[in-house]
C-alpha cells in the first residue's frame, strides 16, 4: 500500500482543521404562537431562531430550504434553512395541513382538510422545482378529512391520518395509504381502521421507523390523555407507549403530533390538559415503547405544539472536538515534515 503523498497529507491537515458540520435541528409549529421554531436536535437547546409563521402545520426541509404549511393563509411558504429568512411562497393551499418530500427531495406531498366552509381534502403531490401538482386524489368521496400525511420509504407508499371531526361518520378515522406515484385515480387503502386504532379516536400525527413500523398519536380534540399507539407496516397494532409519573403522567397531556429523531428516539410534542401550562417535547425509547424523557420543557417558550420535524437530508459525520483536530492536524504536518527529511 502506497503512502499518501505529501500534498495529500498537506490537504488531510486542512480537512482536519476545518469548520463544523452541519447542526442538526429539531422543528416545533407553534400553532397558537404562530411561531415556527429552531431547537438543537441532540441537545433540545433553544430556540435558536424562529420564523413567523400564522397557524404554523407541517414543515419539511432540504439542504437549503424549508417548507412550511400556513393553515391560516392558506399557502405553503418557504424559507432560507439556515438563516429561516422567508423566501416566496411555494403555493398557495387553502387548509393547508400535511407536508412531506419524498427520499430523493424532487416531489412535496401535502394535504388539506376541510375546515372554515372550505369542502375540498386532497392528497396532492407537486414537483419541487416547477411547483406545479403532477397528481391528486380528491379524498371527499371517501369521507377522509386528512391531516398528517408521512413517507414510508421501505414499502414505496404514502401514510395519512385522519383524525378531524367534520366527518359525522366514526369509521372513517383511521390510517390511509397510497402509492408515492399515485394518480388521479388512484384509490386509498384503508391500513389501520377505526376499529382497530386501539383506543386511539382522532388518529394525527405519524412517524415511521426504518423498518416500516409507525406511531401515531391521539390528537388534541381529544382533551387527553396522551396515546401514542405503535403500528407494524401491515397496520397490526403492536403496542401503547407506556407513560412516565408524576410531572410526565401522560394523563396530564394531550398532543398532535410524532417524529423520528437522529438518534432513533421517538419525540411527540405535549400539550398539558390544564390549558395553562406551556407545552414541552417528550422524547421516547422505540425499544422498550416507553417515556424517556422531556427533551424540551416548558420554559422554551412554546405555546401549542402542534407539529415536529428533523431535517431528514444526509449530514456530515459529527466533527471531532478542537483538542482532536489540533493533535490530528499537527501529527499529519509531523508527517509531512518527516517525509520531507527522508528525502
Amino acid at each position: 500500500m502506497k503512502f499518501l503523498n505529501v500534498k495529500g497529507l498537506l490537504a488531510l491537515a486542512l480537512l482536519s482543521m476545518s469548520g463544523a458540520a452541519n447542526a442538526q435541528n429539531m422543528y416545533v409549529g407553534d400553532f397558537t404562537g404562530n411561531e415556527l421554531m429552531r431547537f438543537n436536535a441532540t441537545t433540545g437547546a433553544g430556540p435558536s431562531a424562529s420564523a413567523g409563521v400564522n397557524g404554523v402545520e407541517h414543515m419539511q426541509t432540504t439542504a437549503t430550504t424549508l417548507y412550511a404549511n400556513s393553515f391560516a393563509n392558506g399557502r405553503i411558504q418557504t424559507f432560507n434553512r439556515t438563516t429561516l429568512a422567508a423566501g416566496p411562497d411555494f403555493a398557495a393551499l387553502p387548509n393547508a395541513i400535511g407536508l412531506q418530500l419524498s427520499a430523493d427531495n424532487t416531489k412535496l406531498f401535502t394535504t388539506n382538510t376541510v375546515s372554515g366552509g372550505i369542502i375540498d381534502p386532497f392528497v396532492r403531490r407537486y414537483d419541487i422545482t416547477s411547483g406545479l401538482v403532477e397528481a391528486e386524489v380528491n379524498l371527499l368521496s371517501y369521507g377522509i378529512n386528512p391531516w398528517s400525511v408521512r413517507l414510508d420509504q421501505p414499502n414505496n407508499r404514502i401514510l395519512f391520518s385522519m383524525g378531524f371531526d367534520n366527518f359525522t361518520s366514526d369509521p372513517d378515522r383511521g390510517i390511509y395509504t397510497l402509492p408515492t406515484n399515485f394518480t388521479s385515480a388512484s384509490v386509498p387503502t384503508t391500513l389501520v381502521s377505526a376499529a382497530n386504532l386501539n383506543g386511539i379516536n382522532r388518529p394525527a400525527g405519524l412517524a415511521v421507523l426504518p423498518n416500516g413500523d409507525f406511531f401515531t398519536v391521539g390528537s388534541q380534540f381529544d382533551g387527553g390523555p396522551l396515546k401514542i399507539n405503535r403500528f407494524n407496516s401491515a397496520g397490526t397494532y403492536l403496542a401503547t407507549v407506556a407513560g412516565g409519573s408524576g410531572a410526565t403522567d401522560f394523563l396530564n397531556f394531550s398532543g398532535y403530533d410524532v417524529a423520528v429523531g437522529f438518534d432513533g428516539s421517538l419525540y411527540a410534542t405535549v400539550n398539558p390538559t390544564n390549558g395553562i401550562d406551556p407545552a414541552c417535547i417528550f422524547k421516547i425509547n422505540t425499544t422498550t415503547n416507553s417515556f424517556d424523557s422531556v427533551f424540551v420543557n416548558g420554559t422554551a417558550g412554546i405555546h401549542q405544539a402542534k407539529t415536529l420535524h428533523f431535517d431528514q437530508f444526509s449530514l456530515p459525520t459529527a466533527a471531532p472536538e478542537p483538542g482532536t483536530l489540533a493533535l490530528g492536524a499537527l501529527g499529519l504536518v509531523g508527517l509531512v515534515a518527516a517525509r520531507r527529511r527522508k528525502h
